[in-house]
């Protein structure tokens, strides 16, 4: 079954529910191939997964490119602090820029901007 039409069946009979994490490296197949709002409904399915999906995003982020990566970039973003531990592990690994940028995404999302001294860090870098 492709990874579209699971996402089309996961919406008609499980309603909210998540997909499992065995889905995964389908959802990640399909997506060089979907267009814009499958792509937004496979990150979102990815997100729904959550912290059990984080270990092999971060994995596959660098085997893959273009869309796929961009897309697996967002959805750890998304998922937040608990995906922080898997990218850390996988600094160790590799020398993946793009892995530190996904964790200064998540760690400045979480930046009081009510604080005087945190809005000018924000703004001026």
């Amino acid at each position: 079954m492709s990874a579209m039409k699971l996402i089309k069946n996961v919406k008609n009979r499980m309603s909210g529910k998540r997909l499992p994490k065995e889905a995964i490296p389908y959802l990640l197949k399909a997506v060089e191939s979907a267009d814009q709002l499958s792509r937004n409904d496979i990150e979102n399915q990815l997100v729904k997964i959550g912290e059990n999906s984080a270990h092999l995003l971060v994995k596959e982020l660098s085997n893959c490119s273009g869309k796929t990566r961009g897309l697996i970039a967002m959805a750890l973003v998304r998922i937040g602090y608990s995906a922080i531990p898997h990218l850390e592990a996988a600094i160790n690994e590799s020398s993946e820029w793009a892995i530190n940028y996904i964790i200064n995404e998540i760690k400045g999302s979480r930046i009081s901007l009510t604080q005087k001294d945190n809005i000018s860090n924000v703004l001026v870098g």
